[in-house]
């Protein structure tokens, strides 16, 4: 199976040291490559966001806020250090892709289970063992599990 994403955004937001407010128009957010070690919390009162890019900082944990964002449907948090996920990412209803490859991962939220939305998830280079990947897609069979 290939999942195309083609994405039209009419803002996208590239990080600024300086970020102290977002325009609540805003659907696309790009933290990558900032050297960042927490989400900004200015990030979860942007409740139009549809693409938060996250990838290649030394995260080490999402906060409980990442729910807030009720409507993201693409996280790319790829490249991080991170050793759990909130369960609260499974409140993330319009999510249908995930990118969690190249972390610490050993588990992952068990409602994510629960996420029908959820059409990809990368879990590839993460410390998740393969009976649990070969679990979830039991689980998921909806979703496309990367590894």
């Amino acid at each position: 199976m290939t999942i195309l994403l083609v994405v039209t955004f009419t803002k996208l937001l590239k990080f600024s040291k300086r970020l102290i407010i977002l325009d609540s128009s805003i659907t696309a957010i790009d933290l990558s490559n900032q050297n960042l070690k927490s989400v900004p919390s200015v990030v979860f009162k942007s409740t139009q966001v549809k693409v938060l890019l996250l990838e290649r900082n030394r995260l080490t944990a999402l906060p409980a806020e990442i729910g807030e964002l009720k409507n993201l449907i693409l996280l790319d948090l790829r490249g991080n250090n991170l050793t759990t996920l909130p369960n609260e990412i499974s409140g993330l209803k319009a999510l249908w892709f995930l990118n969690l490859h190249s972390n610490y991962l050993t588990i992952l939220p068990p409602d994510i289970r629960q996420m029908i939305s959820l059409a990809y998830v990368d879990l590839g280079n993460t410390r998740i063992s393969w009976d649990y990947i070969k679990q979830l897609k039991e689980d998921m069979p909806w979703c496309k599990i990367g590894f």
